[in-house]
């Protein structure tokens, strides 16, 4: 029997190339992956992605609207668990990975309960509010990973939910002023008053000590979410280890980008480039070596 992963392989193709075109570190990253195992995660990325985007390609004022896509999106989830048809080439390829690995449906609901609370423009008061929406849009895709990546224990679940949210920490930090820009503050409140860092500091752009004392503490939260993930990856198979660790390297460095500019998220865009992100390969590498295999 021809393998189904062959069978599918136009919808496959259709994930990757919005993962290529969205997602170019996960990307990179996916190709240490064995052939089976980089595909499934493409098509996960892919589906998750589109989830992200009915909140993030859609008007402000267009929130009934956007809360009906996401209904119908929930229905969709629905039946790609069922024995239906589906059509749509991200089901299609989703299908043909559940087959295969066991990815928990209720992730995908928590997803959308996730990109939902974009909706809300109130912002979030503590860390605790934060932490529940980084598990929501963050921490279940690394939840949904794990069962591809396979795990020999349960105990490498928390750790995967700390990569997620220490992830999206890092998005945070270097979305500030974009997000800013179309009306989301995700620094929590209590961190602001702490901080004696206001909303209209925030709308001027302003860099002062307070501002970097403030990203400073929120960078180190989030590496202390980055080192607890660590903890997870010996108990990852072991094809999937420098998949997992240069995801968590690469992306850790946007932080060390966001120092580099000394804190300036308002005009300078922390990334890394190809060139840079293949420099430190052999670094990691060597990690999964001495560290991890």
């Amino acid at each position: 029997m021809k393998d189904p992963f062959l069978l599918a392989k136009p919808a496959f193709d259709y994930c990757q190339k919005i993962v290529k075109h969205h997602a170019k570190s996960f990307y990179f990253c996916g190709h240490f992956l064995p052939f089976r195992k980089r595909i499934a995660m493409f098509a996960i990325y892919a589906l998750c992605r589109t989830l992200d985007d009915i909140v993030d390609e859609s008007p402000r004022e267009a929130k009934i609207a956007t809360k009906q896509a996401l209904n119908e999106w929930q229905e969709k989830i629905e039946l790609l668990y069922s024995n239906e048809f589906v059509k749509d080439p991200i089901l299609v390829a989703m299908k043909t990975v559940l087959s295969v690995y066991p990815v928990n449906k209720k992730h995908f609901l928590d997803l959308i309960a996730g990109v939902e609370m974009d909706l809300n423009e109130q912002g979030y008061e503590t860390f605790a509010d934060l932490r529940l929406y980084c598990y929501r849009v963050a921490a279940t895709v690394g939840l949904m990973g794990s069962e591809v990546f396979g795990y020999s224990s349960k105990d490498a679940l928390p750790k995967a939910e700390s990569l997620g949210i220490a992830m999206q920490l890092t998005n945070i930090l270097r979305d500030i002023g974009e997000d800013f820009e179309i009306g989301r503050i995700y620094l929590p409140k209590e961190d602001l008053r702490n901080f004696n860092y206001r909303e209209e500091d925030l709308k001027a752009k302003c860099i002062n000590e307070n501002f970097i004392a403030l990203m400073k503490f929120q960078i180190k939260r989030a590496r202390a979410f980055y080192r607890e993930a660590d903890e997870g990856i010996k108990m990852l198979e072991p094809d999937s280890r420098l998949t997992v660790l240069a995801a968590s390297r690469l992306y850790g460095a946007i932080l060390d980008q966001i120092e580099r500019n000394c804190y300036d998220v308002f005009t300078m865009r922390a990334s890394l480039s190809l060139s840079a992100k293949i420099m430190r390969l052999p670094n990691i590498w060597l990690t999964r070596q001495l560290k991890f295999a």
